[in-house]
């Protein structure tokens, strides 16, 4: 439940802190002061409290103090609410495809209908926003909105490690690559550390093995190419547990982050675990997502021995409780974090809560806390792609688990097929949230081609459709305008429409060549924005450390410094001026939509943001 709070105060203090031509530029407070001067004020807590506690419920403030969580058994819930909690089992939901919670939500619209005899999403739930019930008349006077729902997460419905697992993330059909230009290939030398190289370990190049060095880069190489490894030798331990990433729902092994230690030469850290609402215990799954970011914080930083990691449930509360306990964090909050999760903007954004998440992402700049979010991997077509997803993962889900599918359920989702269709179609471009938040900083994705000393002779936007089989949809990063949020002050003038655009800074995301890591002990090449942004996110911590280490402040909040000084001083990037994030979307039999965005062009634009960080630059500029 979200509690009132002093909104412009916390969003003038977060620009303070971030604008470098504020006389108060990177002069942070700690979460507690920031609570206490721009948070619910202790009035309104015991207010909520009282509300709660007359219903049978408890209220505990977040200790940001931006919103409450209200807890209480399912009867003293339903007693208050005046109607029926709709609950269905982790069993259920992981044989629809979904995550291994149990799930309890008050809601006016039923959440699952059966048909012959198989439990269904409900039509109304699955292609729009979810709608919540209003809350208690006995609590709407103190708060400001309300979110009934909760995740509690199942490992026996979960799925544990299994030499079965092979593939870095599930991936579906959208629209057939071409698949008939030849793969690029690692042109780079020397590779430096690798157990490829030495033919000691096989790797897969989007599951066919066997592959070999030629089809992705080492960590030696690309840190070669950013400029990282004079940072990495003198501040990668200091930067021992400096990053955090928040997985929403994905597991990971220590043995697969020791093997990527063993196999390219740097440390493997032990990670520090925080576990969000109704999570017990760690995920049991091991996720390629979650290792694919564990392992670039780790060759990125090189030698620290520590990392954070949030593991949250994938829901409508993970942002709210993934970013609170994130800055909240007894060690005090990360210099750096980074999030590789997003969805549809405006299907997003319009949800109970959404601008006390941005009041989280305030929270961070005024804490020094640096936000890093991938933008995506859709391109320019992040809604239309994920209507399509949706129906055709649930179709397939459906098939695994019963075979041929009754004519009535088989008309269920032509059904639903036929509702996503217009949203497909739609010819505007479309990106995701939260990358899209004027509060974060958004990265994109680019593919390298290295000279014989890795340095980078070539930079384009990631766009993998011209080598890739029909079997992936991870394809080509993400850029373009927001429909939601305006021009933030550091981007004016450069955008069109005065409407904030993404990415703000781009990093290596192409799968061809990308990165290796080991998913469950097997080497599999992988990409994604999912890796730009633990790259960038690891690379600036490195320079916070160093700023720390010269008695100065860390980098918080990049984005109003990063636009100043990369206009200023252009070499502080690469600038990626070629290549596009359109992203072609078959909606129907015969029919594509190709929505028109972005194009990349010198100095800013919205397919790579200002292209690449140059590290030794970046560090250059931001000690003086």
């Amino acid at each position: 439940m979200g509690l009132p709070y002093d909104a412009k105060g916390l969003e003038r203090q977060a620009r303070a802190a971030s604008d470098p031509r504020s006389a108060t530029f990177r002069h942070y407070l700690t979460v507690s002061e920031a609570a206490e001067r721009f948070g619910a004020t202790d009035e309104a807590i015991t207010r909520l409290e009282g509300a709660a506690r007359a219903l049978g419920l408890t209220s505990v403030p977040d200790p940001t103090r931006l919103f409450a969580r209200v807890t209480g058994t399912v009867a003293a819930w339903e007693k208050a609410m005046g109607q029926s909690i709709q609950y269905s089992t982790a069993a259920t939901n992981v044989m629809l495809g979904q995550q291994p919670n149990d799930s309890y939500v008050f809601s006016p619209i039923q959440q699952l209908v059966t048909i012959a005899g198989i439990p269904l999403p409900n039509p109304q739930t699955y292609t729009s926003q979810a709608s919540y019930s209003a809350p208690p008349r006995a609590l709407a006077p103190a708060i400001t909105w309300f979110l009934p729902t909760f995740q509690r997460y199942v490992p026996a419905a979960d799925t544990p490690p299994s030499p079965a697992s092979a593939g870095a993330r599930s991936q579906v059909l959208i629209y057939p690559g071409s698949g008939n230009s030849p793969v690029p290939r690692n042109t780079g030398t020397p590779v430096g550390v690798s157990c490829v190289a030495n033919g000691s370990t096989p790797v897969s190049f989007l599951g066919a093995a066997p592959a070999n060095q030629g089809l992705f880069f080492t960590p030696d190489q690309v840190a070669r190419a950013y400029e990282l490894p004079r940072l990495q030798a003198r501040y990668g331990a200091r930067a021992s547990g400096d990053v955090a990433i928040l997985s929403l729902g994905g597991g990971f092994l220590q043995s697969d982050l020791q093997n990527a230690a063993n196999c390219f030469g740097h440390t493997a850290p032990d990670v520090l675990i925080r576990l969000g609402t109704g999570v017990g215990q760690k995920f049991v799954n091991v996720n390629g997502e979650t290792s694919l970011d564990l392992q670039t914080i780790s060759w990125v930083l090189k030698k620290a021995d520590r990392v954070r990691l949030v593991q949250v449930t994938n829901s409508a509360t993970s942002y709210f409780d993934a970013y609170s306990l994130l800055l909240a964090d007894p060690l005090g909050p990360p210099t750096s974090a980074s999030l590789s999760y997003g969805e549809c903007e405006y299907a997003a954004v319009p949800q109970p809560g959404w601008r006390t998440q941005e009041a989280l992402f305030q929270l961070a700049a005024v804490v020094g806390t640096s936000l890093f979010v991938a933008a995506g991997d859709n391109g320019s077509s992040t809604c239309q792609v994920q209507a399509v997803a949706a129906v055709v993962s649930l179709a397939d889900t459906l098939v695994q688990q019963f075979g041929d599918l009754p004519s009535v359920v088989d008309d269920y989702l032509e059904d639903l097929a036929d509702q996503a269709t217009p949203e497909a179609a739609q010819a505007d471009p479309t990106i995701g949230y939260p990358a899209s938040s004027p509060w974060v900083t958004a990265v994109g994705g680019t593919q390298l081609v290295l000279g014989e000393d890795n340095e980078i002779v070539r930079e384009s936007v990631w766009n993998d459709l011209p080598y890739l089989p029909t079997s992936l949809v991870n394809l080509v990063g993400t850029g373009g305008t927001s429909s939601i949020f305006a021009a933030p002050w550091y981007q004016s003038p450069l955008t069109r429409r005065n409407m904030r655009t993404v990415p703000d800074i781009s990093a290596l995301a192409a799968v061809s060549p990308g990165m290796a890591i080991f998913v469950n002990g097997k080497l599999q090449t992988t990409g994604g924005t999912s890796e730009a942004s633990p790259l960038t996110a690891a690379g600036s911590a490195l320079v916070s450390q160093a700023l720390e280490n010269e008695g100065a402040a860390p980098l918080g909040f990049l984005n109003p410094w990063l636009y100043e000084t990369a206009k200023a001083h252009p070499r502080l990037v690469t600038d990626v001026v070629v290549g596009s994030t359109q992203y072609p979307v078959q909606y129907a039999q015969g029919s594509v939509n190709t929505p028109a965005c972005c194009q990349a062009g010198r100095g800013y634009d919205s397919a790579s943001g200002f292209g690449s960080l140059r590290y030794e630059e970046f560090l250059a500029r931001a000690l003086r």
